[in-house]
């Protein structure tokens, strides 16, 4: 979707009109006093902007809602990584004192 020319609405800087919208970052121009403001797309819809055409509104909360799930799968997968990278030392650790306790323990003569 073509965000440029598209009239936005932020809730401290006032009326603005999209300048750009490149790599997750949408650029917006607001009055003289203010200037060029650019934001994180979509998060900053989430609070802080808002737009009258209902398309676009509905596309900015599906690409946020998109986001927080690619968000949310990310954080579960770097758990699950972490998790699995824990299990891997505690086996290590393990196999260790085990061989340790191999090499210290008496062994019996031959007669």
């Amino acid at each position: 979707m073509n965000w440029v020319n598209e009239q936005i609405y932020h809730t401290g800087y006032g009326p603005g009109i999209v300048v750009s919208h490149i790599d997750g970052r949408i650029s917006v121009l607001f009055s003289d006093a203010i200037g060029e403001k650019s934001f994180l797309y979509p998060e900053a819809f989430e609070r802080y902007l808002k737009t009258a055409n209902p398309s676009f509104q509905e596309q900015a909360a599906a690409d946020l809602q998109l986001k927080m799930e690619q968000v949310a799968a990310e954080k579960i997968r770097q758990e699950q990584l972490r998790i699995e990278e824990i299990h891997k030392l505690a086996e290590e650790k393990l196999a260790a004192k085990s061989k340790a306790r191999k090499k210290a323990a008496p062994r019996k003569k031959k007669i």
